[in-house]
């Protein structure tokens, strides 16, 4: 837990009023992260973090800002599991999922299933999984599940998971419409007030199937139109396409005075300037260049073609479903052939939100649609209606930046999911898949949902260590003693010691190590660890330190400072011993020892 100041802009309260002062409260980590993990901090920041169900993820060997990932994990490294039953053989949910995302450390779905587990009521369309078992997600305040219909979008924003769908009265909210926020503990309404009127439904229950949001501001995608917080009943700009700032906006208007984009809309990707959207509809504004997929500049509140193809061919030329942002790449998946005139960018394309410009993603994908993306580094992972015949490559696969590949089989050479993927969410180490498909891998409780363990390699740190600016010893010498990896050094009062820890991946795959320091000798000492610039003594000394991603050959170095002061008696040790042990395989661990003496 720890104690935080919400910013009303995008966390605020149900009926808030976006002027109120920010509060502070004791929170979860996760309502101080954003989507991606990254940690937001803020004014008034008291109290400690309880890491207890997280992964520190930064390298900071590359200055990566503060950022964690969720210890929810997958059972099976390069294999598919199921998450739970239902005690009788078959999954733990009954339907569909549309919808899944990482919250707080668990793995929350939404869809379309209903009493999972046997005669269950709690796992009605929204559930949470915590890496063992089941859980509902609140309730209606009588008894029954908190979110009475399908659910089609989940997004993490502002410390709150916000859920989409085609609901009413979520956690027994009356203005819970549609939109429903989760702030851990209980569901809440947005404060669906425009002009200082309540209004019941800012989506004149339509419904919502894509959110997503920036620094500033909420955006909401789906099917509905004229909505209620722009005023009227008819003829106003608020069609499938909303923002929330604390105050309800249009994103656009067309000369009729109904809003541009007239069809539903499947996907949302937010940048700081652009908000881009995907799904079914055409002639945006009356422009036959903006169809299926577009973008909306924020600062000139305008819809904008993604079409360099030339007069009379379109970019995209059917529905989109799916969009994910990786740096200066969108990739973008739905049913079109042909995305730019490229031949190869069938169902699957990227765009360079840099140059402005279409590419393929490694040449044609198995032919069917996709609907969902999932996207980490040069990987990336598409779900969807495609198969593969023969072969394995069937409703889910991955490439990884020069490749296509599978992800398992179901043994006689097609693909381990039958079924459509609808919703992807990731971790470091999970890839967790759901939709339409039963018995994923050949797993007969896997219905519905699962995860595939994503291989990391093994881990195995070599601690190396010197004095000053000496060589390092210890190479390729591992222990947990320090023997034949140990550096001594004295000095006289005032004076400072500098070690250094070079802590070396000489695993197969890229990993975090734990850094602990254990005393003995003189306690006088002033000793401090430093990474870079950064002191992290506290973390050490505790045994809580945690490196970030160290790839395969590559090192770090941990800088350890020991002044004598004046409380040392004159040729009195203190000693340290350095312990470094991989998070993935507590059993691969090295150790480095130092000693300084006064003289």
């Amino acid at each position: 837990m720890l104690a935080t100041s919400i910013s009303p802009a995008v966390a605020a309260p149900a009926h808030a009023s976006p002027s109120l002062q920010p509060s502070t409260e004791n929170v979860e980590l996760a309502r101080a992260l954003r989507a991606d993990g990254t940690f937001t901090g803020g004014d008034g920041l008291v109290g400690a973090v309880d890491l207890s169900r997280w992964h520190f993820a930064s390298d900071m060997s590359i200055a990566e800002p503060p950022r964690f990932e969720p210890a929810v994990t997958a059972t099976t490294a390069n294999g598919w599991s199921n998450l739970g039953s239902n005690g009788s053989g078959n999954g733990a949910l009954n339907s569909h999922v549309y919808a899944a995302t990482i919250y707080g450390g668990d793995l929350y779905v939404g869809g379309n299933f209903y009493q999972g587990l046997p005669n269950s009521t709690s796992l009605d369309f929204l559930a949470k999984w915590n890496g063992s078992a089941w859980s509902s997600v609140g309730s209606n305040g009588s008894g029954g599940p908190a979110i009475g219909g399908r659910v089609y979008a989940l997004h993490v924003s502002g410390g709150n998971l916000l859920v989409g769908g085609d609901f009413t009265n979520a956690g027994g909210d009356p203005q819970a419409d549609e939109l429903a926020v989760w702030n851990g503990t209980t569901f809440s309404d947005i404060a669906n007030i425009a002009n200082g009127t309540t209004v019941s439904d800012p989506f004149n229950f339509g419904e919502i199937h894509a959110i997503a949001s920036n620094q500033s501001s909420l955006f909401f995608g789906g099917y509905w139109y004229n909505s209620p917080v722009l005023g009227g009943s008819s003829g106003n700009p608020g069609d499938m396409v909303l923002s929330y700032d604390g105050t309800w906006h249009s994103m656009g208007a067309s000369n009729t005075g109904d809003g541009p984009i007239q069809c539903q809309v499947d996907a949302l990707v937010a940048t700081e300037t652009h908000v881009y959207a995907g799904g079914c509809f055409t002639n945006v504004y009356s422009d036959g260049t903006i169809e299926f997929a577009a973008r909306f500049d924020i600062d000139n509140f305008v819809w904008e073609a993604m079409d360099n193809a030339g007069p009379g061919i379109h970019s995209i030329g059917g529905t989109v479903h799916a969009l994910a942002m990786s740096g200066t790449d969108l990739y973008v998946g739905g049913e079109f052939l042909n995305a730019d005139n490229i031949a190869d960018a069938d169902y699957l394309a990227k765009w360079n939100t840099a140059t402005s410009s279409w590419s393929d993603v490694g040449g044609t994908l198995p032919n069917g649609f996709v609907r969902s993306i999932a996207v980490s580094g040069t990987n990336v992972y598409v779900g969807g209606d495609f198969i593969q015949s023969p072969g394995p490559m069937d409703h889910v696969a991955k490439w990884n930046g020069s490749t296509w590949s599978a992800l398992g089989s179901n043994g006689s050479n097609d693909g381990a999911l039958f079924g459509k993927v609808n919703a992807l969410a990731l971790t470091s180490t999970s890839l967790y898949a759901g939709g339409e498909f039963q018995n994923a891998g050949v797993i007969p409780e896997a219905d519905y949902i699962a995860s595939y363990g994503l291989s990391t390699g093994k881990q195995k740190p070599d601690g190396r260590i010197r004095k000053g600016s000496g060589t390092l010893g210890g190479n390729n010498i591992y222990n947990t003693t320090g023997l034949n990896q140990t550096r001594s050094g004295s000095t006289t009062v005032g004076n400072t010691i500098t070690f250094t820890i070079s802590i070396q991946n000489d695993g197969t795959g890229a990993g975090r190590f734990g850094v602990a320091a254990t005393s003995s000798g003189n306690v006088n000492f002033q000793v401090k660890y430093f990474r870079g610039t950064t002191e992290i003594t506290s973390a050490v000394v505790a045994g809580t330190y945690t490196t970030g991603s160290v790839g395969v050959g590559n090192s770090i170095a941990i800088t350890a400072k020991v002044k004598v002061v004046p409380a040392v008696i004159v040729g009195s040790p203190t000693t340290r011993l350095i312990t470094i042990t991989s998070l993935a395989d507590a059993s691969k661990i090295d150790a480095v020892k130092f000693t300084a003496t006064r003289t």
